[in-house]
């Protein structure tokens, strides 16, 4: 069998989870993108584009596309039925937290809308996410004037509403080694952008300073296109405890840097599923995260209580424990964790996206 993936955002995560399910996937799977910029343009637009670019759409058993396109857009431009379309939700523009200049855009919420009812399958990355999709999708239909408040629409976008969780590479263990920091590496691997809340990791880092514990600093993860001043002063502020700050361009130099790291923290208000937390647990590192989110889904219940915390209070606790003698590292305890992320590899989880892509072609 043969699909196609249309993939108008091909950039950071959606780029690592396309080239995962493409190089994974026993079938064949081609691909025509676009590159990773104007997100708003990409949904607004990006099905104009593709419907120029597709030559031959009928050669194929199925279609997979994410997010960042309208999908009842994109099937209008053709004359004749195509084939079955299996949609990815990565994010959604209906819970995605806005910045404080920020307006909801409604014609990106109703694009994603449209486009789940659109879909012949739905998938979303992670229980969490596809929850959360529901119910801000019901606040909006509610303040829509509908006949007699009809939610219908819901049902149709729920009954067909599945979870495939994201796999991911982890050959770079091969060259995992014991580590042997004495002073404890503490990591930050997520995009430099508000939602993932840096002033709030700073903070509780300036906090523990002052507090008189010892630690350094590894800052990476994708940069914003202006300027983030939070980095900026970070970088100034923590001059002495930084071992590396910046976006890691070689892959290589990436996953020895989680390699080296002991502890990853998260202070997060959006998160779907988490690709660089299981990456750097994966890697060894002891996780602190909030209790909320799509954490408690991809971090087993077993682990919950010594990893998930409530606020700022229990993080500034449990990192301070931590970082002295009495919480010294437990070897067990970051195996079973780090092993348990194995679950998202894409060796063992490759199997359930080519059951989807299967169950699309006998659409056709």
């Amino acid at each position: 069998m043969r699909f196609l993936f249309i993939e108008p955002f091909y950039g950071g995560s959606h780029k690592v989870f396309t080239d995962g399910w493409i190089n994974n996937s026993k079938y064949r799977i081609d691909l025509v993108s676009l590159k990773a910029e104007k997100f708003k343009w990409r949904i607004r637009a990006s099905a104009y584009y593709f419907r120029n670019l597709i030559s031959d759409i009928y050669q194929y058993d199925g279609l997979i596309v994410t997010d960042m396109i309208n999908l009842s857009d994109f099937k209008s431009f053709f004359k004749k039925n195509i084939p079955p379309v299996l949609f990815y939700f990565h994010e959604n523009q209906l819970d995605y937290p806005l910045a404080s200049n920020q307006k909801s855009d409604y014609h990106l919420i109703f694009s994603n809308i449209s486009s789940a009812v659109s879909a012949d399958l739905l998938y979303f990355n992670s229980y969490a996410h596809k929850n959360s999709f529901i119910d801000s999708a019901k606040s909006v239909l509610r303040t829509m004037p509908l006949e007699d408040g009809d939610l219908s629409i819901l049902d149709e976008i729920n009954s067909k509403a599945e979870v495939l969780y994201p796999g991911c590479d982890f050959k770079f263990l091969g060259k995992s080694k014991k580590k042997n920091n004495k002073i404890p590496h503490i990591l930050w691997n997520h995009r430099w952008s508000y939602d993932k809340k840096p002033e709030v990791f700073f903070n509780v880092l300036s906090d523990i300073k002052k507090a008189g514990f010892d630690f350094r600093l590894i800052i990476l993860g994708e940069k914003e296109a202006k300027k983030n001043k939070i980095f900026s002063e970070a970088q100034i502020k923590f001059k002495n405890e930084i071992v590396h700050f910046g976006y890691a361009e070689d892959k290589t130099d990436y996953y020895n840097l989680l390699l080296r790291s002991d502890i990853v923290i998260s202070a997060s208000i959006q998160e779907n599923f988490g690709y660089s937390v299981v990456e750097a647990v994966r890697a060894g590192c002891i996780p602190l995260l909030p209790g909320r989110l799509s954490y408690p889904e991809i971090i087993p219940a077993q682990f919950h209580d010594q990893v998930l915390y409530k606020d700022y209070g229990d993080l500034f606790r449990r990192l301070s424990f931590m970082l002295s003698g009495s919480g010294q590292k437990n070897e067990t305890f970051i195996k079973k964790l780090s092993d348990a992320m194995n679950t998202y590899s894409w060796y063992n989880i490759i199997k359930d996206y080519d059951r989807a892509l299967e169950k699309l072609a006998d659409l056709s």
